[in-house]
């Protein structure tokens, strides 16, 4: 206020409609870790992953052994930001690779497409079924997604 003395400011108190809701998470497993539950990948053992044409996005998923894990067939939405400046394909491809294909396989991605917040908009989500035949994941086994083609804003960041 002391640097911009124009500036309009509003101060009040804004009640809850409802009382919040208990966490939508539980036994049917839909829950990441806490920590490193969703890790973007590079795979050269970098820190961070510059993304350009032709770079292909890996997801490293975790799960909650307390929330479950996340099973098989569950429902991954991926949010792109900035909301505004993704236009995604409306199919996608992604391919999922096994912690373990033995003792805990992941199989094929049952379904992947762009899907839009608001209707007849950008389509700025990936709504993706994980495999049926996929173990499920805990802090001790993670899958990892792969996103060999994610056409990236034309606009940029």
């Amino acid at each position: 206020v002391d640097v911009r003395p124009c500036l309009g400011l509003e101060r009040g108190i804004a009640p809850l409609y409802r009382s919040p809701q208990d966490a939508a998470y539980g036994s049917q497993g839909v829950k990441f870790a806490e920590t490193e539950g969703v890790k973007i990948s590079s795979g050269d053992g970098t820190e961070m992953l510059e993304l350009k044409g032709g770079t292909e996005l890996k997801l490293v998923l975790k799960g909650d052994p307390l929330g479950g894990g996340i099973s098989a067939s569950a429902i991954l939405r991926i949010f792109l930001w900035p909301l505004t400046q993704w236009n995604v394909a409306n199919a996608c491809t992604v391919s999922c690779i096994a912690h373990d294909q033995v003792s805990a396989p992941c199989g094929a991605v049952q379904d992947c497409k762009g899907d839009a917040i608001i209707p007849n908009f950008h389509q700025n989500y990936l709504r993706i079924v994980l495999p049926s035949a996929m173990a499920t994941i805990t802090e001790f086994v993670s899958h990892t997604l792969v996103f060999p083609d994610l056409v990236l804003p034309q606009g940029g960041f």
